[in-house]
C-alpha cells in the first residue's frame, strides 16, 4: 500500500511535491532511519525530493547559477586559517 507524503518547499521554485511511499517506507522515516535507510530502492534525486523539497530541475539550475572558482577558495581559506584560533573551552 502506498503513503502519500508533501514534501518540504523547493527553496529555489518555492513549490512542494506530492510524493507515493510505501508504508514500509513512511514507517522507517519516521523512526528516524536514515533517508538511504528508509527507501534504499529509491534514487537519489527521489530522496533529495523527500528530505529537502528541491526538484532535480531545481538542482540542476542551483547548480549551474554556483560560481566556483578553485582559486578563490584557497584564498579565502588561507585568510580565515591566518586568523583562525581554536577555542581551548571546546
Amino acid at each position: 500500500m502506498a503513503v502519500t507524503v508533501q514534501t518540504p518547499t523547493c527553496i529555489y521554485c518555492g513549490k512542494h511535491s506530492i510524493l507515493e511511499i510505501t508504508d514500509e517506507e513512511f514507517a522507517a522515516l519516521k523512526t528516524g532511519a536514515l533517508i538511504t535507510d528508509a527507501l534504499p530502492d529509491r534514487d537519489a534525486d527521489f530522496r533529495e525530493t523527500v528530505m529537502t523539497g528541491i526538484h532535480p530541475e531545481c538542482w540542476d539550475i542551483i547548480m549551474k547559477e554556483s560560481t566556483y572558482n578553485d582559486e578563490d577558495d584557497i584564498d579565502d581559506v588561507e585568510e580565515v586559517s591566518d586568523d583562525f584560533s581554536p577555542r581551548s573551552s571546546i
